[in-house]
């Protein structure tokens, strides 16, 4: 075979054009990549954290062994420890998103979204209880520790009895008031602002909880346009993006838990982490619907 005959059979170099589009598909893959790993090591960090506040707070005991009602309690609850738990539920939340996530079904992430709202703020009301102490915060953050640690020994069967009969907290009047904190603590010259714009995120991840009509529909789309159950990866930035908020948000709690039980060493570390993340594409990259990059640095 002559040397004409395997140029004419050669494929035909790619244009310059695609070089740089694959080129860039490439880049973009790897970046994705990274920011994926940035957000599980942080996330993974998160429970170690977990572990060395666990060492430091009183260890639950075993209860009622051998009987229905078997189970772990803390006989002699306090703000930290109510810190602590709520720790470990934004720890296993965010890893509950990242699993989600990577089966893209980001509505479901919506639905945890709301609950560590929720865990963050309750860290973040019992803050005053334990800086001024029992006598110098308010009925309700005292209520709220009390009825937090309410040792409901029920049997699952004896709690769908008594259904209507409420025990422990009234989640809603207790978020109400945790809002109030809120507005209180960083609201400044205007707390019903602050008061407002609370309300209002709670308020949309409510309606993902609660399956409203938007967020159902917003699990519609598609060519031919159909209901996607097995997740939306056209979603996927937004809600990864968003991720990368809440293990912000989570990392300065984690930081203020760390100072109020002695642990100054753990604190000033998890404070380098925070800024070292701040400084990563996992805080600050978010493509829009074309693919441009409107937040930088």
């Amino acid at each position: 075979m002559d040397s004409e005959t395997l140029t004419d059979n050669a494929t035909p170099d790619p244009e310059p054009e695609e070089d740089a589009t694959r080129a860039e598909i490439a880049r973009e893959y790897l970046l994705q990549q990274r920011i994926h790993m940035i957000l599980w090591n942080l996330i993974e960090g998160l429970s170690r954290f977990v572990k060395i506040f666990e060492q430091v707070i009183e260890r639950p005991k075993f209860v009622d062994v051998e009987t229905p009602q078997a189970r772990f309690v803390f006989e002699n609850p306090n703000p930290h420890i109510l810190q602590v738990l709520m720790c470990v539920r934004v720890a296993s939340g965010l890893r509950a998103c990242m699993i989600l996530l990577n089966e893209a079904h980001t509505t479901e992430v919506g639905v945890l979204f709301r609950t560590i709202d929720d865990f963050l703020a309750d860290i973040n009301f019992v803050d005053e209880l334990i800086e001024k102490s029992r006598e110098n915060v308010t009925e309700a953050q005292r209520q709220f520790v009390d009825n937090y640690f309410i040792d409901d020994a029920r049997t699952i069967e004896e709690r769908l009895e008594d259904v209507g009969k409420r025990r422990g907290i009234n989640h809603n009047a207790r978020r109400q008031k945790v809002q109030a904190s809120e507005a209180r603590l960083i609201g400044f010259d205007n707390p019903d602002r602050i008061k407002k714009i609370t309300a209002t995120v709670d308020d949309a991840f409510s309606g993902v909880v609660h399956g409203d009509y938007a967020s159902s529909m917003e699990m519609y789309g598609g060519n031919p346009p159909h209901f996607h159950t097995r997740g939306m990866p056209v979603r996927y930035d937004g809600y990864r993006h968003h991720v990368g908020i809440y293990v912000h948000r989570a990392l300065n709690m984690f930081c203020g838990v760390a100072h109020k039980l002695g642990l100054g060493d753990l604190a000033h570390e998890i404070r380098e982490l925070r800024r070292e993340f701040e400084k990563s594409p996992a805080y600050t990259y978010l493509r829009d619907a074309n693919g441009e990059q409107p937040q930088s640095g």
